[in-house]
């Protein structure tokens, strides 16, 4: 299980990478970002709908295989439907640098799921803490490395790609405690949870396919700070409703969580890839869907172990930590707007 789930996410990191290629810069890109930001932030609620549909009729082993009919479509699509031009040229693969974060990220979360054993857990850590050094250490001397850092810091964009990070922490532990709420709390069935996703999916979806026509109306950065605004006001509700006697609240914020995680999910990749040269356009991507894999792993993590320091039945400690990682997201967010107005002022 944990070699194909390694290996679905270095699949899933070219998703992005693909749209920079195929589209060019202006409204084209920033509307197939919105529509792979609607796809990105309600295709989990919608996982979370389906899931409750397979589990209640056909049991919960179905879940791991709904996903092979679903690729192997994909797959024809890609093959059959793909008329772009194939590169001449290979790029480098960073084969070091890869297995460097693949070992620092594995190593990072085992070391927060074994932190009831403080000697293991530390061990974990360790190995964790040398791996990222090394893996920036080798990206500095790569020729194709994996994540730019120095035209991450040049441009600024490292504030965009880090608040993908915990957006990506907040929006995976927000679907792992809705779930344990509505089931275990509210006592709602499955299909009754899944359903419950739908203001959530629907929110989220509308939201991002939209986004581009608030960029061109308030500027990008401005917009991603907006969508991480509402986001964050959103969590504050889930957590506030979350002991309420009928989920009904809950599940309205939740719809409110979903327009703001769609909303920046699609202007930050658009944001970020604008931000950097067109021939790093695709490794922008690639850093923002790494960031989002990252943070969806270790933000988890980290928020399960929050939560289990904070014993209540309806997971209010759940729900706070990922409060925190939303609004750390936006500190970050508008700090870019900031930054980013006032060399336009200086500039001008």
């Amino acid at each position: 299980m944990p070699a194909s789930l390694t290996a679905r996410g270095e699949g899933s990191t070219a998703w992005l990478a693909l749209l920079s290629q195929t589209f060019p810069q202006g409204p084209a890109r920033a509307q197939a970002f919105g529509l792979w930001g609607a796809a990105s932030g309600s295709g989990g609620a919608l996982g979370v709908l389906g899931g409750g549909v397979i589990v209640e009729t056909l049991g919960w082993r179905w879940t791991l295989l709904v996903n092979v009919p679903i690729g192997l479509a994909l797959l024809a699509l890609l093959i059959f439907g793909n008329r772009t031009p194939h590169p001449t040229a290979r790029p480098h693969l960073d084969l070091a640098g890869s297995t460097a974060f693949l070992v620092a990220t594995a190593s990072l979360v085992l070391a927060v799921m074994s932190v009831s054993n403080s000697f293991t857990a530390a061990g974990w850590a360790f190995l964790g803490l040398v791996s990222v050094v090394t893996f920036v250490l080798i990206e500095k001397r790569a020729a194709s490395p994996l994540i730019p850092f120095v035209a991450l810091g040049r441009t600024g964009a490292w504030r965009p790609a880090t608040a993908m990070m915990f957006i990506g922490g907040a929006m995976t532990a927000t679907f792992y405690f809705m779930t344990l709420n509505l089931q275990l709390f509210h006592l709602l069935s499955p299909l009754a949870t899944g359903l419950s996703f739908l203001p959530l999916s629907l929110g989220a979806f509308l939201a991002a396919a939209t986004s581009h026509r608030l960029q061109r109306r308030l500027g990008t950065d401005r917009t991603t700070a907006l969508g991480a605004l509402i986001m964050t006001t959103g969590l504050a509700a889930i957590w506030a409703f979350s002991a309420a006697p009928f989920p009904a609240a809950l599940i309205a914020a939740s719809g409110i969580f979903g327009i703001g995680m769609g909303i920046a999910l699609a202007s930050i990749a658009d944001g970020t890839t604008h931000l950097l040269p067109a021939a790093l356009a695709g490794a922008a991507s690639g850093v923002l869907t790494t960031a989002q894999q990252f943070g969806n792993s270790f933000g988890l993590a980290i928020v399960a172990a929050a939560d289990g320091q904070i014993p209540t039945n309806h997971y209010a400690g759940g729900f706070v930590s990922t409060l925190i990682l939303s609004a750390i997201a936006l500190a970050l967010l508008a700090t870019h707007a900031w930054s980013t107005q006032k060399l336009r002022r200086e500039s001008a």
